[in-house]
């Protein structure tokens, strides 16, 4: 999970939280900061460190699911996080709810070409719609 890193009233980047059961294993880690141009710079050791061990210990673990929010721009040239990502989606242990950035990203395309699992527009049904087929899903023993 991240959150966003706010000073005197303005987003200066954001941070990672791994969770387990609902609760943060670890301090928050930075992942993005703003720079003075106004873009992010982003922290690969994030992901590299804290975001792969975070999904192979969910993997290992006993877990009911995986959900992973949100894969994006900050991800898109970490190589190694988005091959662990991607084997988390193949595997068949746990299943595994990805939320993908609505962006022209090539691991974002891939993701949305697989004929598994549910494909979810944010743009045309409600956060509540999205939920409930989620949950149907799951139930079904569905896992991406």
């Amino acid at each position: 999970m991240t959150h966003p890193v706010i000073k005197d009233g303005l987003k200066i980047g954001f941070d990672l939280f791994p969770l387990e059961n609902g609760l943060s294993v670890t301090p928050g880690f930075p992942m993005a900061r703003m720079k003075a141009s106004g873009k992010f710079q982003i922290n690969s050791e994030a992901f590299d460190s804290i975001g792969i061990k975070a999904i192979e210990r969910g993997l290992k673990g006993d877990n009911d699911c995986m959900i992973m929010d949100e894969i994006g721009r900050f991800e898109k040239n970490n190589i190694s996080f988005l091959n662990t990502v991607w084997q988390a989606i193949l595997q068949n242990q746990t299943p595994v709810l990805v939320v993908l950035k609505k962006e022209n990203l090539p691991f974002n395309q891939k993701v949305w070409e697989l004929s598994e699992g549910i494909h979810v527009d944010l743009d045309l049904i409600t956060r509540e719609e999205a939920f409930q087929m989620a949950v149907a899903y799951f139930k079904k023993g569905g896992k991406i």
